[in-house]
């Protein structure tokens, strides 16, 4: 077993910061350096990523678990009586998790049950201090997207429309000619089209789905990242968001057709479309919140966000972009204040399976010092 990550005890040396600023080095000074200007009259709320479970945990999970976890605790040490909440968790829908259940001879929920329960004991044996473990297929979950799906096309955010691209089916996303090159497959020496990003096969794809007005947003998402230059931290991360959003934003496809994509939640008056993992996924930060909010209780579970950590693979200007223009279509009451990209680059991906186990680093030092060293 991994054995207790010990709560770590720091002098707060400034309220303004989460963490004392000289303790950390430059590969994770944008840890330190999130603004805690947050409204103290909610709770603090701080996110990690969900994790796919189509794969063993790894130690970058644990890493973005432990530095949401160091940011709670700082905050309960900075004020006490102030409620904090940590929700950490895991995505369960998708292409990827069906066809990982085909492989295993399993039916999907008996796999993605076995697959939480996995990143549950991780979050237990690393003394995690989580108020809420997130699963996708939770009833709750489900109502919240079929509630912000309805509210989006009901609004003209949603159409359906003809879609043309190359797919990855590990990455569950759709790359333009632009992302894609031709590559030989080292260990096949197939020839193969592959996402310049990610290194992962495409295919091309044509399929009537739905889609999210993404395009029309590139200049309000550009005035708030002016005007919220630390939204994304560190600046490197923020710096490709803006690129991306400078060089042009399309329309986002939201939804597979059912007949290949069975394994998620469906479009709620369309039961031959299933709603894209991403956006199904993107919501459970606010169902943890209490989402769909009652009049006058949209900041009671502690949203808007303090902090959102997230993998940098995750990161990629859709996530952000389609996180920040739920906000501006009034889907949301207010917008999280910071997301912090844990993953320093070339490290670990959220999807990955060639990353060290967590139990290949935690046997091999004190707990205390396995948190430092994830953290400085």
């Amino acid at each position: 077993m991994l054995g207790s990550l010990r709560t770590i005890r720091r002098t707060a040396t400034s309220c303004d910061r989460f963490v004392p600023r000289a303790r950390w080095s430059n590969s994770t000074r944008a840890f330190s350096s999130v603004s805690a200007t947050s409204d103290l009259d909610k709770p603090y709320y701080v996110t990690t990523p969900i994790f796919y479970v189509n794969a063993a945990p790894h130690v970058g999970h644990l890493y973005s678990m432990v530095l949401a976890d160091v940011l709670k605790r700082y905050q309960k040490l900075l004020h006490p009586s102030r409620p904090a909440y940590l929700c950490t968790g895991t995505d369960e829908h998708g292409m990827k998790i069906q066809q990982a259940a085909t492989k295993a001879s399993s039916d999907p929920k008996s796999f993605t049950d076995k697959g939480a329960a996995i990143f549950q004991q991780l979050a237990q044996a690393g003394n995690i201090s989580n108020d809420h473990f997130i699963r996708t297929t939770d009833a709750d979950h489900k109502a919240a997207v079929e509630y912000a799906w309805t509210l989006l096309q009901e609004r003209g955010y949603i159409y359906l429309s003809k879609h043309e691209g190359w797919y990855s089916v590990s990455d569950e996303t759709f790359y333009p000619q632009s992302g894609v090159h031709l590559i030989v497959e080292p260990s096949t020496g197939r020839k193969i089209m592959a996402s310049i990003e990610t290194g992962k096969e495409v295919e091309w794809t044509s399929e009537t789905n739905y889609k999210f007005r993404l395009a029309k947003f590139r200049e309000p998402l550009l005035q708030f990242f002016k005007e919220n230059p630390t939204f994304v931290v560190p600046k490197s991360r923020m710096a490709e968001v803006v690129k991306a959003v400078e060089d042009g934003l399309e329309d986002l496809s939201v939804s597979r057709p059912r007949s290949r994509l069975t394994w998620g939640i469906p479009v709620p008056t369309d039961d031959t479309q299933t709603i894209y993992v991403w956006l199904d996924a993107l919501i459970n930060y606010i169902t943890k919140a209490g989402y769909p909010w009652t009049p006058g209780n949209e900041t009671a579970l502690g949203w808007p966000a303090d902090v959102q950590v997230i993998g940098k693979d995750i990161v990629r200007w859709v996530e952000v972009c389609l996180h920040q223009s739920a906000g501006f279509t009034n889907c949301l009451s207010q917008l999280p204040h910071n997301i912090l990209a844990s993953i320093p680059a070339c490290t670990f991906s959220s999807v990955t399976t060639t990353s060290p186990h967590p139990r290949t680093l935690d046997f091999r030092a004190h707990q205390d010092v396995q948190v430092y060293w994830k953290c400085r």
